[in-house]
């Protein structure tokens, strides 16, 4: 049997495992949360509970000593009433709970014998008990699973393992015993079982304020019986709406806490993962995670759009490699620089990279990488991966039949994609997704053409502005939402240096202001490469400069009629004046200059390459709209009309990036 088993690090400082005082602190932040709710929820029960006796007896009492239909008919609504507020409380209890399925595939010892082996020494070394199940997944993961029941609130649960199939597919063996004692680090955590009471807190909650749909029903059809007993139907959904407020001013404090635990779990877990098999590994685990998450999304969205054609993938995770094996050729999947905001989430359940790895750098447990990968432990790899295609697409409901492609295909499809879409690699840093706007090119004609070298106007100094404009307005964006309580925080960290939340807006401010700044470093770059172009490829800038004229003159249009007809959307009743008012706008100006435009580019080839956006903008001009006719709205003459401009606002930006690639092609290498 194959021996494979990382080493762990040594003279490691075994206090360093013991829960932390933070960690501590948060347990105890929850337990008293917990209690908290509990009381409430049960000074709640007790409440109606009494009420509900007190109805009862009320109702029997007055049928006993009066008589009439009237009085009968307000003796039984006062006992119901009563009672269906105790039954809001409780009906939770009676809610069916569907246990979600994953897509899991079990798989035994006699299967994987050097897997079990390995995890079986793991679980020494962390000194944890076996899992009870073991279970591959298809995603970019691992994680502990056990059965969420009442019971479990009170007694140990026997906890199963989760191994991703993509998280394995890009690990190699030293990494991967970091990711697996990590999750060993959870099975070992007391605090895991508090998860269970926040499960049945949240149940609670969610049953209450959601879940009343059939407890709506029973109130109409019992409020429909007679008018009696409709006043006791409002009367009980006036309380239930109390109910509901006091488990909404519960909810937030009972999950801040158990979040801010879960984040001190994960940071135990990852010293644990350190202690036995190195800080390092399980850094660059981390690493790898972010970047093989991308490219497994990548492998699922082209592997989820074949379907239209009766076409599967035969490997999923295959593909995954095929994508991450590209990426260092120039197929980015577009990373970007590191946030300068930083602040505690309340809300995440994690801790970010950042600051897992900044605390593995503490521990300083490394160990030297072996760099065996972690199919290693497997029986079979390659078969592992194609039994958890076919499952998946079993798992979705897949029953067609369907082809499949293998990786090459796979990967000639995605070269051929991806080249489709990007730019000669000389220019890709500088155009990452985009090229030259309409405020830019207009200033081309008329400047003179003098030589430049492409050195001179994108080098080491400027190259990255483009990526440094993203991660600006990111940030910006980031800061607006604390500012605007979006992002519910006290303070920030904004280039390592702190602010209360009152700074935001003028961190906002510096950010607009530093954003526009680089908006204009970058059109006078811009600019200067449409002048290296002009004189390199004289002739070469027609069509794009043609079409980029007309994208700017449909965006102006389309702009004008987004505006004007997105209330139609909305969730809001417009009336006859404001639809009449409308309508009466568009066609005065914005319809007319639309239909115009289409025609132009029909009669100019403006949608070669895109067959089913001629037919449909030629047959929407060929035809009357009318739209609104004084009494009847016509709902699909607008619906064809906002779905037509945003199509053809999305196939300029295309066409005009064919024109500037050809361009940029012409040019001499």
């Amino acid at each position: 049997m194959n021996t494979l088993y990382p080493p762990a690090p040594v003279a490691v400082d075994i206090q360093l495992l013991t829960p932390s005082a933070a960690f501590k602190k948060e347990v105890s932040k929850v337990v008293v949360q917990i209690i908290l709710f509990f009381v409430v929820y049960l000074l709640l029960v007790i409440a109606a509970v009494a009420l509900a006796i007190g109805c009862i007896y009320g109702g029997i009492a007055l049928m006993a000593n009066l008589r009439g239909l009237w009085v009968y008919l307000f003796g039984i609504g006062l006992m119901a009433f009563g009672l269906a507020i105790v039954f809001f409380l409780v009906k939770f209890l009676f809610a069916a709970h569907k246990q979600e399925d994953n897509g899991s595939i079990e798989i035994t010892e006699a299967q994987h014998p050097i897997l079990f082996e390995f995890i079986r020494k793991l679980t020494v070394e962390t000194q944890t008990p076996f899992p009870k199940k073991i279970f591959l997944i298809p995603i970019v993961n691992a994680s502990v699973s056990y059965k969420v029941s009442f019971w479990s609130m009170f007694f140990p649960v026997r906890k199963n393992l989760e191994i991703g199939v993509g998280l394995v597919n890009v690990l190699n063996a030293g990494e991967f015993k970091a990711i697996m004692a990590h999750e060993f680090g959870h099975f070992s955590q007391r605090s895991l079982r508090l998860g269970s009471y926040i499960y049945y807190v949240n149940n609670i909650i969610y049953n209450m304020l959601f879940e009343n749909k059939g407890y709506g029903g029973f109130l109409n059809s019992w409020g429909n019986l007679h008018g009696i007993f409709q006043l006791f139907t409002v009367a009980v959904a006036k309380i239930a709406e109390g109910i509901q407020w006091i488990l909404r001013k519960m909810y937030a404090p009972v999950n801040k806490a158990y979040m801010g635990l879960s984040r001190e779990m994960e940071f135990h877990a990852d010293a644990i993962a350190a202690s036995v098999a190195g800080g390092n590994n399980l850094v660059s685990a981390l690493d790898k995670i972010l970047i093989a998450h991308s490219c497994y999304e990548e492998a699922m969205t082209r592997a989820t759009d074949s379907l239209s054609d009766n076409k599967a993938t035969a490997n999923l995770f295959a593909d995954q490699r095929v994508v991450l094996n590209l990426i260092g050729k120039g197929f980015s999947l577009n990373a970007e620089l590191p946030s300068r905001v930083n602040y505690q989430d309340q809300w995440a359940s994690h801790p970010t990279t950042e600051e897992r790895t900044g605390r593995l750098h503490q521990l300083n447990w490394n160990v030297a990488p072996v760099a065996d990968p972690a199919w290693g432990f497997f029986n079979d790899p390659e078969q592992v991966q194609l039994n958890m295609t076919r499952h998946m697409y079993a798992h979705s409901g897949v029953t067609e039949t369907l082809s499949f492609y293998d990786k090459e295909e796979f990967e000639h499809n995605f070269i051929k994609d991806r080249e489709a879409i990007s730019l000669p690699l000389k220019y890709r840093t500088w155009f990452s997704a985009r090229y030259p706007g309409q405020e830019v090119v207009k200033q081309l004609a008329g400047l003179p053409v003098f030589p430049l070298a492409w050195n001179d106007i994108v080098n080491e100094t400027n190259q990255n502005l483009p990526t440094l404009l993203r991660a600006n307005e990111r940030d910006m964006m980031i800061v607006e939402a604390i500012a605007h309580g979006k992002i519910d925080v006290k303070s920030f960290d904004f280039d390592g240096q702190k602010y209360d939340v009152s700074e935001a807006p003028a961190v906002v401010e510096d950010l607009r202001s530093e954003i526009e700044r680089l908006h204009q470093q970058m059109q006078e770059t811009d600019l200067k490469i449409l002048q290296y172009l002009k004189q390199q490829a004289p002739e070469g800038g027609h069509d794009f400069i043609t079409r980029s004229a007309r994208q700017g003159q449909f965006n102006d249009v389309s702009k004008e009629i987004l505006t004007l007809i997105m209330p139609f959307f909305s969730h809001q009743p417009l009336s006859a004046e404001e639809v009449s008012l409308t309508v009466e706008k568009l066609k005065a100006g914005p319809e007319p200059a639309c239909l115009t435009l289409w025609r132009e580019m029909l009669d100019n080839k403006g949608f070669q390459g895109n067959e089913p956006l001629h037919k449909a903008v030629e047959s929407f001009v060929n035809s009357y709209h009318f739209y609104w006719n004084g009494k009847n709205f016509n709902e699909k003459d607008i619906e064809d009309l906002y779905n037509l401009v945003v199509e053809t606002d999305n196939w300029m930006a295309h066409f005009v990036f064919l024109a500037f690639r050809q361009w940029l092609e012409q040019v001499p290498a």
